[in-house]
């Protein structure tokens, strides 16, 4: 795992079935995942799409939990 900070967008529905996009950004970046810092409250195995501001590169993935929050921003 890889304590790094990127500029990413997520983009996925919420819990009402609206749809939404935020831009977040990543506490560390691993092999098979990574730690994202987002203002939304995101659930265990809702699957959110994931971009790179920097190259532009979106990839599906699935939210395995909340860590802890922080100055209302979930990690």
């Amino acid at each position: 795992r890889v304590w790094t900070q990127v500029a990413i967008e997520i983009a996925g529905e919420d819990g009402s079935g609206l749809s939404f996009v935020e831009e977040a950004r990543t506490a560390a970046v691993g092999r098979h995942g990574a730690m994202l810092v987002t203002e939304r409250k995101l659930l265990p195995n809702q699957e959110i799409a994931v971009r790179c501001k920097a190259t532009n590169k979106e990839c599906p993935a699935r939210v395995v939990g909340t860590i802890r929050k922080e100055s209302q921003k979930s990690f």
